[in-house]
């Protein structure tokens, strides 16, 4: 028997998030809000979901810049404080310039009433997926978000082997 998986990657993991390609053509979008990008924290596990709207991709982003953070995930001032690091960290600053920069709107965070994950969830397996786009270069860090977020070309997969 084989399986055909398209635009996705195979893996031993029972979760899986990939970087997918929709053809090669670069195509930037333009963010259709009037002044104001309203986004969220997201929890991206087991779900079987194709993401490639910007406001999804601008999501995931910032959910993952918990994983970049320096500090101990045992603490549990972490659980308390990690919204109000993650919104006053460099990488958070260099997003928010890079939309206003981009297309001249601002953004605001819905904050996650969540106890469990405030500040979203990326299952753990999926937390390197954006190591080849990060970077810890201010400038080098804004064209390659802006190329992720706002390329409709580029997307995210989230799977899981369980079916």
């Amino acid at each position: 028997m084989e399986q055909i998986r398209n635009m996705v990657f195979e893996t031993n993991s029972s979760s899986t998030h990939s970087i997918t390609l929709r053809g090669m053509k670069d195509s930037m979008d333009m963010p259709y809000e009037e002044n104001n990008i309203e986004i969220s924290f997201g929890e991206y596990g087991w779900e079987q979901q194709q993401y490639y709207d910007y406001k999804d991709k601008l999501s995931y982003v910032l959910t993952m810049i918990q994983y970049r953070l320096p500090y101990k995930w045992d603490s549990e001032e972490m659980g308390k404080n990690i919204v109000n690091t993650i919104l006053t960290s460099n990488y958070y600053k260099w997003l928010e310039e890079m939309v206003w920069e981009y297309c001249k709107k601002s953004i605001s965070v819905e904050q996650n009433e969540s106890d469990w994950s405030p500040a979203g969830y990326i299952d753990h397996q999926s937390t390197d997926i954006l190591d080849e786009w990060w970077s810890d270069d201010e400038i080098e860090f804004k064209n390659n978000m802006k190329n992720f977020i706002f390329n409709s070309k580029y997307g995210f997969v989230t799977d899981n082997d369980n079916h």
